[in-house]
């Protein structure tokens, strides 16, 4: 496996990716067949399915490190600020706070990061990719997997998504390959879906001053890891 991985590591992430998912799938077969919350049964699974993929693949996380970066991953925390400003701008109600947003928030924290900022990272090294090329590759195929959404979307929204996805994979893959902090790439994942869960979503259409923030804010952060890059 590890050496198919680093023959063909963009899909070795693909495959990873929806096996994890499959994973996720058993383990929250015991919440189904009990009747609880599916969602939150799934968000628990993923978190599973994360730390196994984690030991199953732990050597390609040697040498990675663990909120050591703070400084250099600030920038990285806007896109939850942005949260933080965009919902209630458009007129997004809060949503009740529990221990249900921490876990919803926590799932793809855990289960991606090890995905796309662990497992996919280290076998793109492997293969010889230049540092730059391996954060592009990776933001890539981070924010593709976010086109299987399209599932109850319009096709303008996932494709919003994945532009996103892609912009935050290029940051948060710029501290790994920079700064070796698994930890801080895991941390910025959760406090940005945390600070979307604590919203309800409307259908309230932005105005295009918000619309134009958004976009200099993508373009912000991807200057941003483009820089951490050549810093390195």
């Amino acid at each position: 496996m590890k050496e198919f991985g680093k023959k063909h590591p963009i899909l070795m992430s693909v495959l990873v990716f929806f096996a994890g998912l499959f994973l996720a799938l058993i383990l929250s077969l015991p919440f189904i067949v009990t009747g609880a919350s599916s969602e939150l049964g799934l968000a628990v699974s993923r978190i599973g399915a994360g730390i196994i993929l984690f030991f199953v693949f732990r050597y390609c996380f040697q040498g990675l490190k663990a909120f050591t970066s703070f400084p250099y991953a600030l920038p990285a925390f806007l896109f939850g600020v942005w949260n933080l400003v965009y919902n209630p701008m458009i007129g997004n109600p809060f949503a009740a706070l529990g221990i249900e947003t921490v876990i919803l928030a926590l799932a793809p924290a855990v289960f991606e990061e090890v995905i796309f900022r662990g497992i996919s990272i280290w076998f793109l090294k492997e293969k010889g990719y230049s540092i730059q090329s391996v954060m592009l590759i990776s933001a890539a195929v981070f924010g593709a997997v976010h086109l299987t959404n399209i599932a109850g979307m319009t096709v303008l929204n996932v494709l919003v998504q994945t532009g996103y996805a892609f912009v935050v994979g290029l940051v948060l893959a710029s501290l790994v390959l920079t700064k070796k902090d698994f930890g801080m790439a895991m941390l910025v994942h959760f406090f940005t879906d945390f600070t979307s869960y604590l919203f309800v979503p409307q259908t309230n259409a932005a105005p295009v001053t918000v619309l134009i923030l958004f976009v200099v804010l993508l373009a912000a952060e991807a200057a941003f890891a483009f820089w951490l890059i050549r810093k390195k």
